[in-house]
This record gives C-alpha cells, sequence and structure tokens, in this order.
C-alpha cells in the first residue's frame, strides 16, 4: 500500500468512528436506544409503571383553601385537608380525607393523571385529579369534579410513617388502632382557643379540642391544625403536661388551669421550651361533636365513627342481620326513665337542695349522685320499676356506699355502670 492510500485510509476511518459517535448519541435522544438512568422517557410514557420518584411510595399532605365542588358550601367551607399516598411506583394511589370523612383508591389513567374512586364515606366519585411533581418535594395537585368544579393547591412531600389525618379512615396505615383511653358516659368536650405570643413578640393563635372526666383524671387533647393528638398527663389538679401520640407536635406542653368549671374557664399556656406562653380560653361543646378530631383522636365517640366508617366484612354484617333477627323475633325488654326524678324516687332524702346527676343510665342500669355530695348509688330496672343495688360497703372516710367491681361484674352489670359507681377500697 503506498503512502498515500494510508493516509487516506486513516482518514476514512476518522470520518467512519465520528459518525458512530454522532450516530448513537441521535439514537439516544430519539428514544431507539435506552439510555441508563434517564427518568424523562418513562416520565413521559403513561403505560409505563417505572415512574419516577415523586410516585414511589411517597406521601403528600396539606390542604385546599378554596375546595371548590368539594364540600357542599364552597362560600363557608373550611379548608380540606387531604393525604395522598402514591403505590406500585405510581400506578396506583390513596387519598383519604378528614374533613370530607372519606377514603378513596386512586387509578392512574394518564400522564400524572388519576380517577378517584371511593371507598368508604360519602361524595360522588369519579373526580380526576392531577398529580405534577414540583421543586423542593413539593406536588402541584389539581382536580375537576364529575359536575366540572376545579381547584389547585400544592402538597409538601411527608414522612410516609406519618398517619395524621388517616388515624381510622384509612385502614392501611398503621398505628390507627384505638389507644385504650376510655371516658365515663358523662365526659366534657371543650373547645380551647390559645393565644400565643413567642419571645421574639410574635403572636398566633390556636385551637385545640380536650376531653375529659368530671373527675379530672383522664384529658386527652387534639390540635386539628397542626394535625396532632395525644394526652394531658396529671402533675397536679390544675396542672397537666402533654404528650403526642399522633402527629409531629413537641410533648411537654404545660396546661395550667386558674379558673373556670366543666362548662367554660381559663389556664395559662407555657411550651415545652418555654419560648412560648399564652392565655387559653375554653367552652363545654356537645360531647358527641367530633368535628376537628375526625382522622387524629384515637380515643372517646370517634370510635365508634370509625367502626362504622371501616366496616365492610361480609361475616360481621351478616352476623349483625342475625341479632337483628332475633331481636325483632324476641319481645322487646322495657327499659326504665333516665330522668333524676326516676332515682329521686328511690331513695330517701333525694334530691339534696343540689339536682341529682345521673352518671350513667342504659334503660337497665344506671348510676346517680346526689347533688353536691359524694354518694352514689347504683340501680337495676325489675319488673317495670327503679330499684336500689344494694352497696357491698362504706367508703371509710365519708361514709358513703361503694361497690366491689368484680361483684357488679357477676351480677351482669355493664362496663359503664362498674366505672360509674364508688369503688370501695
Amino acid at each position: 500500500m503506498t503512502k498515500t492510500n494510508k493516509i487516506l485510509t486513516t482518514i476514512l476511518a476518522v470520518l467512519l468512528l465520528i459518525l458512530v459517535v454522532i450516530g448513537g448519541a441521535i439514537a439516544v435522544q430519539s428514544g431507539w436506544i435506552g439510555a441508563r438512568g434517564s427518568d424523562s422517557n418513562s416520565n413521559s410514557n403513561s403505560n409505563s409503571n417505572n415512574i419516577a420518584e415523586p410516585f414511589k411510595g411517597t406521601r403528600y399532605s396539606g390542604a385546599v383553601d378554596k375546595p371548590e365542588g368539594l364540600a357542599d358550601d364552597t362560600e363557608d367551607a373550611v379548608p380540606v385537608v387531604l393525604v395522598i399516598r402514591f403505590h406500585e411506583n405510581g400506578k396506583t394511589g390513596e387519598l383519604t380525607s378528614p374533613t370530607l370523612k372519606r377514603h378513596s383508591s386512586l387509578t392512574r389513567t394518564g400522564e400524572n393523571t388519576y380517577r378517584e374512586d371511593i371507598v368508604h364515606g360519602e361524595g360522588e366519585g369519579g373526580t380526576e385529579w392531577v398529580f405534577t411533581p414540583g421543586e423542593n418535594d413539593v406536588m402541584e395537585v389539581s382536580y375537576t369534579t364529575p359536575d366540572g368544579a376545579t381547584a389547585t393547591t400544592q402538597l409538601p412531600k411527608t414522612d410516609p410513617a406519618d398517619n395524621a389525618g388517616e388515624i381510622g379512615i384509612n385502614p392501611n396505615v398503621a398505628g390507627a388502632e384505638p389507644d385504650g383511653i376510655e371516658f365515663p358516659a358523662d365526659g366534657v368536650r371543650a373547645l380551647a382557643t390559645i393565644e400565643l405570643a413567642s419571645e421574639g413578640g410574635d403572636r398566633t393563635t390556636e385551637t385545640a379540642i380536650f376531653r375529659g372526666s368530671r373527675e379530672a383524671n383522664v384529658f386527652t387533647v387534639t390540635y386539628p391544625e397542626r394535625g396532632c393528638y395525644g394526652v394531658l398527663e396529671h402533675i397536679d389538679n390544675v396542672t397537666k403536661k402533654e404528650v403526642f401520640s399522633v402527629g409531629d407536635c413537641e410533648d411537654g406542653g404545660i396546661w395550667h388551669f386558674t379558673g373556670g368549671d366543666e362548662k367554660a374557664g381559663e389556664a395559662e399556656f407555657t411550651s415545652a421550651d418555654e419560648s412560648t406562653t399564652g392565655k387559653l380560653t375554653y367552652k363545654a361543646t356537645e360531647w358527641t361533636d367530633l368535628d376537628g378530631e375526625i382522622g387524629y383522636s384515637r380515643s372517646g365517640p370517634v370510635l365508634d365513627f370509625y367502626r362504622e366508617f371501616t366496616e365492610d366484612s361480609l361475616d360481621e354484617k351478616d352476623a349483625d342481620k342475625e341479632e337483628e333477627k332475633e331481636a325483632d323475633a324476641q319481645p322487646a325488654q322495657a327499659k326504665g326513665s333516665c330522668e333524676p326524678g326516676a332515682f329521686d324516687a328511690v331513695v330517701d332524702g333525694w334530691p339534696t337542695p343540689f339536682e341529682t346527676i345521673v352518671n350513667f343510665c342504659d334503660g337497665e342500669w344506671a348510676s346517680a349522685a346526689a347533688g353536691g355530695t359524694d354518694d352514689v348509688r347504683a340501680f337495676r330496672f325489675v319488673d317495670g320499676e327503679w330499684q336500689y343495688v344494694p352497696h357491698h360497703d362504706l367508703q371509710s372516710i365519708s361514709s358513703y356506699p361503694c361497690h366491689h367491681p368484680e361483684i357488679l361484674k357477676n351480677e351482669g352489670a355493664p362496663e359503664g355502670l362498674i366505672k360509674a359507681t364508688r369503688k370501695c377500697g
């Protein structure tokens, strides 16, 4: 081969190498060759199950401030809290709303688009949701209801281990079981407003809901705006300490009650790090009111809502129907009146100058107390009239009647009655 031919051959080889490199780059950019680590192709393909990280087992939570079409009355509606979870690399998901009292499944129908189907709760399914990943772990969210109503919001990413807002509503999350706290039948629920001031001079206002017994030995607290629930541990008769089991609120906040009664009152609040203090005022509400507690609280009447909400077992439903049939086949047992006067007629000296207080009554068993005293009696409705259940002993200091729980239980008394009577010993 001549020297000239060798030079031409070398030049031709270099040109071919350049063409190969350019062709390969074009092929990768055109999608002909799958580029390792490239998410752009998988994100743009709505039929792919390999969606990018924002949809891989993640959780987002926040609120829609103006929930057009989601709430019955948008003008007066409170912000709607949403919790979104993605599963199967984004192929499916879950939507939970403690505000709307519903739990739904999400099925991907297109690029970042999902159809909502309600699993538990009321409302119309078929709402279309669009989730678009944004910056700083924030998800851009929009929806369109079947009626055409639409709105947008932003939801920050939250820890998948969190369950605030999902307690009892989403049966698939951990930590939603009852915490074992039980209240007597005559418990108190109050709505508290806390006016806070920090060391820097900033002032804010928060809302809290607390429940307690009239004996002031059991208290729970829920912060609906902060998504926290816990107990107020007893320090002394007027001082309680916050300990949370739901949400990321810091333990150790102190409530020091300064005046009032079960209907209304005041307290001083000090944060755990003592950097924030404030005045707390509270007012009693209906015991059965659940607003602000659904999705957070793990005790009290909200548990009845949870049990009904997530009840989907056919076996349990069939068992309930059988019990209803048996109950219909048997004559209904007469029940006694639960009015205080019904027990005044049984005990000599009742009523006292203060009204008689009924602590528990289911029409068959009852516990009532002489107002202004520690005189608590148990009653049972037998043969069409209330009869006094003989006491088992007398309290050593007050000499008022008392009962042994195990004896009452053996006599068939319900748990509510046993808790409402004075215990001996």
